[in-house]
């Protein structure tokens, strides 16, 4: 008599590709989803950055040097595109994932959404600073967007 419960080692490596797919697909789907939110939420056009940005030129401007104004500046502005551009990159991250191009996708999904992280740090920040967290829900949008993000990235590192 044979057990029926137990699977062969051909079985077992079907399930396990299986559950892959399955969470590469859900990833997907969570990016595309995410990343929508984003660029819905406005703040591809405003980014927190510009906010940073502003904040250091009332505060530090008048103690810094012209030339490390400029690469702070710079750096920011990089920050800034690639905020810009985070809802738009997890949107195509979620596409790569749906066509089964594991690594390209996650790395899109870490361009993506981690400058996003840093962005929704800073809103924290802000929002605490000035209001004791009234700010945060102002910031709701963006801020499901970012949690979605960072579970897509989540099932994508599962698939």
């Amino acid at each position: 008599m044979s057990d029926k419960s137990a699977l062969t080692p051909f079985q077992a490596l079907n399930l396990e590709q299986r559950r892959k797919a399955m969470f590469l697909r859900a990833a997907g789907i969570v990016g595309i989803i995410s990343g929508v939110i984003l660029v819905v939420s406005g703040y591809i056009t405003h980014p927190i950055l510009l906010t940073m940005l502003s904040f250091i030129d009332e505060h530090y401007a008048s103690s810094m040097s012209a030339m490390e104004l400029y690469f702070l500046k710079l750096a920011i502005s990089i920050l800034t595109s690639l905020t810009a551009l985070g809802g738009i990159v997890f949107i195509c991250s979620g596409v790569v994932l749906l066509l089964k191009h594991r690594t390209f996708g996650r790395i899109l999904m870490w361009l993506g959404g981690g400058v996003g992280i840093f962005g929704l740090l800073f809103t924290a920040g802000e929002a605490f600073y000035y209001s004791h967290f009234s700010l945060a829900s102002f910031h709701a949008e963006y801020w499901l967007g970012l949690v979605l993000s960072a579970v897509a990235i989540w099932l994508s590192k599962k698939g």
